[in-house]
């Protein structure tokens, strides 16, 4: 865990550690450090209510107190008893994320990024920073608003850019991205879906990603070539019965509608753990499913989408699969194929 960055534990936390160490460790052990998993997942959310900060507060009273017994008292440092303050500091200063070091560590990032080499880095840094000014006092001053010129320098001067080209427009939320995948034809089930929905079918278009505004995260297709790497294809959705997960497999752009194509995750029955107290809001960010099949596609209209979700294959390990939900609209990660399998194969190699 020594080489791990401070987002990478953070992911370790609150998505892999649950399903990585079940079945791993001792029961008692597990559901002990599920206690701790649930109670920093409440004090991350986007909105912290007081409900949430009592419930993490006597998840953490839980953990300190069984601490000792698991651990030894050897253990029991300052940093344990330092946790049974979070609740507060959330309730007086907001969630934890709002108050996280990640800022400074993306500031040395960007000043690293201001020289080159190792003589005169303070003059490196003040000229670069300098004509970085000069540059946004410059372009204010010549470049005509609403022109070409001043959306690309936006643009490009912006942290957070996204491929613009094939851009459309779904919802006020939501839109596609990327050229349509002319390789992505529907199969005869999506076809026969469309059509038991009363859709005419003439010319369609795939997209291969689709951008989420409200959490500024972007979902890609299982059929997208991308995704054969990365895992970033699970989406949590909302039907007249209430909320849903999935799997995308495309995304079908008719006329001015735009529907997704997914197999949905059937919710299992089994329980991570035992502990009423950690079970009790547990199951709100974490959930246990059945492994998708193909004959359970459905069709769904993609304003129904609501966010992207941490998806985990256990099928050869537990018949199983994970689905594990982002705290707040802040964070993000990509994970790929290779480092579920190494993570499953080797959970402790980097400890």
């Amino acid at each position: 865990m020594l080489l791990f960055l401070a987002h990478e534990l953070r992911a370790w936390l609150l998505h892999y550690s649950p399903f990585v160490l079940y079945g791993l460790i001792d029961k008692n052990y597990y559901e002990h450090h599920l206690l701790f998993v649930e109670a920093i997942y409440l004090l991350l959310k986007d909105v912290v209510r007081m409900c949430d900060t009592r419930q993490s507060s006597l998840l953490l009273n839980k953990y300190c107190y069984l601490f000792s017994t698991l651990y030894g008292k050897h253990h029991m440092s300052a940093n344990v008893h330092s946790m049974l303050h979070l609740p507060e500091v959330v309730r007086d200063l907001g969630p934890l994320f709002a108050n996280s070091c990640f800022p400074y560590e993306t500031a040395n990032g960007d000043i690293l990024k201001l020289f080159h080499g190792s003589q005169g880095v303070e003059k490196q840094v003040v000229k670069r920073v300098r004509d970085t000014q000069m540059l946004s006092d410059t372009a204010r001053l010549t470049l005509v608003p609403d022109s070409h010129e001043l959306d690309w320098y936006l643009r490009m001067h912006s942290k957070q850019r996204h491929n613009m080209k094939g851009k459309v427009l779904v919802t006020d939320k939501i839109f596609l991205i990327g050229n349509p995948c002319r390789d992505s034809d529907l199969q005869p089930l999506e076809l026969d879906l469309l059509r038991q929905s009363g859709i005419t079918l003439s010319a369609y278009n795939c997209y291969p990603h689709l951008y989420l505004l409200n959490t500024c995260r972007t979902v890609t297709t299982c059929s997208a070539s991308k995704a054969k790497k990365r895992i970033d294809y699970c989406i949590m959705y909302e039907r007249d019965d209430g909320v849903h997960y999935g799997l995308l497999q495309k995304l079908v752009m008719l006329s001015l509608r735009c529907f997704a194509v997914l197999i949905p995750l059937l919710e299992s029955t089994e329980n991570l753990c035992s502990n009423w107290i950690s079970m009790n809001n547990f199951h709100n960010h974490y959930r246990l499913c059945h492994p998708p099949r193909v004959e359970d596609t459905i069709l769904i209209d993609t304003s129904r989408i609501i966010d992207k979700c941490i998806y985990i294959d256990a099928q050869n390990e537990l018949n199983l699969v994970f689905v594990s939900m982002f705290p707040n609209s802040k964070a993000n990660i990509i994970t790929t194929n290779n480092e579920v399998t190494n993570l499953v194969n080797n959970p402790l190699s980097n400890a």
